[in-house]
């Protein structure tokens, strides 16, 4: 909930002041609390940021000024007495430095290589007028977005495009190719903004711009984790859960307990449990935790899509709580709240559209309730799946490649995960083997809408496709649109953690935790668990036919037996009951989609129609049921949600 920008003149030349103030004005809405502009030759800085999520906030004064380095920072900085001792930094001076000074101090010992050194979730902006460049870098994790535009004159970053496009000569002009890219749910080639000419810092990296230059640098790639190794299996348990520990005690500011969503699911419980752990440790063993959990709004059929899921959660989180009084739990049910509530705020705060509109209500009532407690920091699992609970399933094409034909079938007999039989075998490991053009044929005759590709699961125009050319630059850019699967547990972890689908959660999060006042942490992601977890071997996640083998080793008699069930929660299963209470809102949208003939030729019209005109009466949860299920599901709110946006950017009524 801050927002930070630079304005960098590349012939060294001094900021225009106005200038600086007209981009500190578009962004004092994400940090009213402080909001400072200074210029310095050639640099102009500018920091809106709101307080009060840690102790060392209270310290912040921004923009920095100090030695041959300006610097406005966004964001927090974890473990930060370890950082400290590297840097010679005593614990009294510690304890009153904000996280703004701490990096600065860090930059001042390593440079561009700080982000090797510094943890957390943080974004900064770094003038340095001895060589006369701007360096901006975000962090490998939980990063505030930072997005750039360039001219041979001048360069200027900022938070959010609206920074950029108060400067004043920025074009505030719509990529076509990143709304057809989207619509695709292909996110790996524009990377990660919506206009055109603005450009996004990814997580992980950092750009500088010189005189006449620029130049991007990796410093965390999870393709150069070290092996990890141990003499036995408990070992990796107790490595992870300490990691665990660790990085969920590193979300806790020392005083106020933070509030945690928690779900059926044993990432969100993990977390949780870790953090009674931690309070126990610090002697507060009897601090409630408060947690929160979305549950179905009354009226809905009792349905989830997919197998062996289940969508009203709290059963499993209500014998969690009789397991630890220490847990004070909220049921959440939005009643009455309708899909894709709030999008126009969304839309001014995140400047892009939501990738889908089905939980997009709770999440923000789940904040909203955990701010009315008191609370400005939440806890989520939301990595978990990617990290500590990965399935591994790469495995399963990777043996069928190496011919270890019988390790996998003895690892399918193993699985007793009711409905598997033959099936599992092609889409485990056949699948990922084959190539996609003949896997989606088999996908069409199963009657597998969601691994047809794209015109499965998306209402985009079939000739708007063939025009922008989404399939080629989806081959290009190496991104199955039909996830047929993975032949490499490695590449399988990867693509979760670090692929352009990432880019899109930072801006949003932003637009969330301004509105809502609550900072998301998710200690699943934690660098450090990140690289433990792609260091160690695959079939520490997968083995005698447990697919989440680390994690449920790692919480083996913490949790209740029905977090050990193949049953998963389905989230938002109550979507359904929801569009079809507001089904003539949609209908409303949909018309005006036709009636633009510039908006139509994006979606499929009639397809949309076809589908409104025959509404399933339950909820939809194969094609048995509805030949367009996943349109109804998933199309109709994406291709709605993505007109708005564009009308709204265009500066129509939504």
């Amino acid at each position: 909930m801050s927002a930070i920008a630079a304005i960098f003149d590349r012939s060294g030349q001094s900021i225009a002041q106005d200038r600086l103030q007209r981009v500190n004005n578009a962004l004092k809405i994400y940090g009213p609390k402080i909001s400072h502009i200074k210029v310095t030759e050639p640099f102009g800085l500018s920091a809106s940021l709101e307080t009060g999520f840690f102790a060392q906030d209270r310290f912040e004064r921004q923009p920095l000024l100090l030695a041959r380095w300006s610097l406005v920072f966004s964001g927090y900085i974890q473990y930060r007495a370890e950082l400290a001792t590297k840097l010679g930094i005593a614990s009294e001076r510690l304890a009153k430095m904000p996280d703004s000074a701490l990096f600065h101090a860090a930059w001042q010992k390593w440079g561009e290589r700080a982000g090797e050194h510094v943890e957390g979730g943080y974004a900064a902006i770094i003038g340095d007028s001895e060589q006369n460049c701007l360096t901006a870098i975000r962090s490998a994790h939980n990063a505030p977005p930072l997005y750039y535009h360039e001219t041979p004159e001048r360069v200027v970053v900022a938070s959010v495009p609206k920074g950029l496009f108060a400067y004043g000569d920025v074009e505030r002009k719509l990529d076509e190719g990143k709304i057809a890219d989207t619509l695709v749910l292909n996110f790996e080639i524009n990377p990660g903004s919506y206009f055109v000419g603005v450009h996004v810092i990814r997580a992980g990296t950092y750009t500088r711009f010189t005189q006449g230059a620029e130049h991007t640098q990796r410093f965390f790639d999870l393709r150069t984790s070290p092996d990890v190794r141990f003499a036995n299996e408990q070992e990796y348990v107790e490595a992870a859960r300490s990691l665990l520990f660790d990085a969920v005690e590193q979300c806790w500011n020392g005083n106020d307990v933070p509030a945690a969503h928690l779900s059926a699911g044993m990432d969100s419980s993990a977390v949780v449990a870790t953090m009674l752990d931690v309070l126990a440790s610090h002697n507060v063993p009897n601090q409630k935790v408060d947690t929160y959990t979305h549950v179905p709004e009354p009226g809905w059929d009792g349905r989830a899509y997919g197998h062996l899921r289940i969508g009203d959660e709290s059963p499993a989180v209500k014998a969690f709580a009789a397991k630890y009084p220490q847990i004070n739990p909220h049921f959440v049910d939005c009643a009455d709240e309708p899909l894709g509530a709030d999008m126009d705020k969304i839309f001014l705060l995140a400047e892009q559209p939501s990738r889908g509109i089905n939980n997009i209500h709770w999440g923000l009532e789940i904040d909203r309730q955990i701010r009315a407690s008191g609370k400005r920091l939440a806890l989520s699992g939301q990595s978990g799946n990617a990290t500590l609970s990965f399935n591994a399933k790469g495995l399963y094409g990777q043996w069928f490649r190496q011919g270890r034909w019988i390790k996998l079938w003895r690892e399918l007999a193993a699985d007793k995960t009711p409905g598997l039989k033959l099936g599992g075998l092609y889409v485990r490991a056949i699948a990922p083997n084959i190539p996609n053009v003949i896997s989606r044929h088999i996908a069409k005759w199963r009657g597998h809408a969601s691994k047809l590709g794209w015109e499965g699961y998306s209402a985009i125009s079939p000739e708007y496709a063939e025009d922008m050319q989404v399939d080629q630059r989806a081959e290009e850019a190496g991104w199955d649109t039909g996830y047929s699967g993975f032949s490499d547990p490695h590449e399988m972890m990867y693509t979760m953690l670090e692929r352009g689908g990432r880019e899109e959660k930072p801006a949003l999060q932003l637009a969330i935790t301004t509105m809502t006042g609550v900072r998301s942490m998710d200690p699943m992601g934690d660098p450090r668990i990140m690289r433990f977890c792609a260091g160690i071997p695959p079939e520490q996640f997968l083995q005698n036919g447990n697919q989440r083998y680390l994690i449920t080793r790692m919480m083996k008699g913490r949790l209740p037996d029905d977090y050990f069930t193949p049953m998963r929660g389905r989230q938002s299963a109550d979507w359904h009951f929801k569009m079809t209470r507001d089904l003539q809102s949609f209908r409303d949208k949909v018309e005006r989609i036709k009636a633009n003939p510039e908006m139509a030729r994006r979606f499929d019209v009639k397809r949309l129609e076809k589908m409104l005109d025959s509404w399933p009466e339950k909820t939809p949860l194969s094609y048995k049921d509805h030949p367009d299920y996943t349109i109804a599901m998933l199309g109709m709110g994406r291709a709605t949600n993505m007109a708005d946006y564009i009308n709204w950017v265009e500066g129509k009524n939504i």
